[in-house]
C-alpha cells in the first residue's frame, strides 16, 4: 500500500505541524483502518514511528531509536562474520517480510472455501 507508507504519514505530519488536529485524527483513523483490512504490521509500525518522531522530535528519543536500529544491524553483521550464521538478520527479515505475506495468503485461502 503506497498510500499507507507514503501519503498518510506525510499527511499526518503536515496536519500536526499546521495544528489541524481533526484532520490528523481522520488520517490516523484511515491508517488504522488500512491496518485492519490488510493486517500488515508495517502499516501500524509506520504510524507509531511517525507519531513518535513527531512528538519526541526535540528529545534524545530519536537518537535512542536510531542507535538501537544501528546496534541491531551491527549485531547481525558481527554474528555473520564471527559465527558465519544468519540468525539475527534472518529472524528480522522473516518476521518483517515473509510472515505478513504468508498470513495474508492463508487468510484468503481460508475464506475462499466459503464462497
Amino acid at each position: 500500500f503506497p498510500i499507507t507508507s507514503v501519503l498518510l504519514p506525510i499527511g499526518i505530519i503536515q496536519a500536526l505541524i499546521s495544528k489541524k488536529r481533526f484532520l490528523a485524527g481522520i488520517l490516523v483513523f484511515l491508517n488504522l483502518y488500512m491496518f485492519l483490512i490488510g493486517a500488515h504490521k508495517q502499516v501500524l509500525f509506520n504510524l507509531l514511528l511517525v507519531l513518535s518522531f513527531y512528538f519526541f522530535r526535540k528529545t534524545s528519543s530519536q537518537n535512542l531509536f536510531t542507535n538501537g536500529v544501528i546496534l541491531l544491524l551491527s549485531l547481525g553483521l558481527i554474528e555473520f562474520f564471527t559465527f558465519n550464521t544468519f540468525l539475527i538478520s534472518n529472524y528480522l527479515t522473516r518476521r518483517i517480510a515473509f510472515v505478513p505475506a504468508i498470513l495474508d495468503k492463508y487468510y484468503f485461502d481460508f475464506f475462499e472455501l466459503f464462497t
